[in-house]
Parts: C-alpha cells; structure tokens; sequence
C-alpha cells in the first residue's frame, strides 16, 4: 500500500508546491515533469503527491484521499498510475520499451494516465533517444513524471522537453521535524539537507565516542549523493 502525502504537508519545497498547485487548480498541465534534488531530499514524495493529486476524481487542487482512483492509488491497482522503480544503475533501451508499451493502452476510467519513472539519470543513450519521440507526440492525456539527481546527466534532447523544478535541500529545522517523526531523537548533527543521508549518519555513529562530534563534522564535510 502507498502511503502519500498531500502537497501542502511537504516541508522545504513551497515554491514549487505552489507552481505544481497552480497546475491541480487549472487542470493545465505540461505533458512532461521532471523533479531534481540530491538523493533523499523528497523527490519521490513530492511526485507522488502531484500524481495522485492529478489522477483524483474529486479533490481540488488535492486529492481527496476517497474517491475510487484515489483508493485503487493507495493499493497499487489503479490503471491509470504506470510507476517504475528501481530499474537497474542503468535504464536500457528495452526497459523503455516496456514503459512505451503500457503507454500506448487505451485509458481505462480516468481523464488522464500518469507515468513515472525515478532515477532518469541512469538511461542510456539509446534509451533516452527511444523515449524522446513520446515524449514529443504525447499521446493525449498521457502525463510523464521524473526524477534525477543531477541535470547535467540528462539528455538535452530531454531537458528542453520537460517542465523542469529543483528541489531545496532540507533546512536543519525541516528535516529535524522528518527525523523526528521517523522515531530518531538525536537531531544535533543534521545539516547535510538530505533524509536518507542523515539516516545513514544517525543509523550508523555511535554516539558514546568521545569523537562523536569530530566524525559527524567529517561526515558532513563529504559529498555524499554518488553513494
């Protein structure tokens, strides 16, 4: 079951949660999105809210959380929401293939079809070049929603066809609010602006070294989002 949040309940994103808002409110939607930040900031969150929110029968500029596409969303059944997780450290040409083959069917109940892909960054070159020519000649309704890390590793091909938005990395204040409601009750050290970062840093210190705080000042000093 997918648990989703509704946009206004997103921390650290507000700008963007308003641009996205704007598109709920006027039904005015680009065929293509695309969410970038450093690994573990929300951008799955923060897609899923925007999707669930477009393929709700009811709720405006929200989902209303009880309508059927709503229910059938929450349990992974509703037709109209093609998701793909985890491909792989490298998208192939025949995963796009699989993708472009469920977006040529027909609708079945909704006004739109939502397709997402995380991690765009890893297609190749030959799979980004068989996505392009969808991307191009949407079919209609049909919505395309991304994730990457960095864009600098997208295709231009692809840049200059999707709406783009980046995420902020999480304030200290915000993402000691997630941490906490995580069930983690040390929040001292936790400027990296990242979830899953300071996940591993807090799952993984033991806080009884006298060097407790050297190591978390180390820790933090690294880049961290290739790992």
């Amino acid at each position: 079951m997918i648990e989703v949040k509704r946009l206004e309940e997103i921390l650290g994103q507000k700008e963007v949660v308003e641009y996205l808002t704007k598109d709920l409110k006027s039904k005015n939607y680009n065929h293509a999105y695309m969410f970038f930040g450093k690994r573990g900031i929300g951008k799955k969150t923060l897609a899923l809210a925007f999707i669930k929110s477009i393929l709700c029968q009811q709720g405006n500029p929200g989902f209303c959380g009880t309508c059927s596409s709503c229910k059938k969303f929450d349990m992974e059944s509703y037709m109209e929401f093609i998701p793909f997780y985890d491909l792989g450290e490298t998208i192939k040409i025949d995963e796009i293939r699989r993708i472009l083959e469920e977006e040529h069917l027909k609708k079945y109940e909704g006004a739109y079809r939502v397709i997402f892909m995380e991690h765009a960054e890893r297609m190749t070159e030959a799979a980004t070049n068989a996505l392009l020519k969808v991307i191009e000649e949407p079919l209609p309704g049909t919505i395309f929603v991304f994730t990457a890390i960095n864009p600098d590793d997208i295709l231009p091909t692809i840049m200059s066809r999707v709406e783009k938005y980046y995420l902020n990395n999480l304030s200290k204040i915000n993402l000691a609010k997630i941490m906490t409601g995580l069930g983690y009750k040390n929040n001292q050290y936790l400027s990296l602006g990242s979830i899953d970062e300071a996940r591993v840093l807090l799952d993984n210190i033991d806080e009884d070294l006298l060097d407790y705080k050297q190591f978390c000042e180390l820790f933090l000093s690294k880049d961290l989002e290739k790992n």
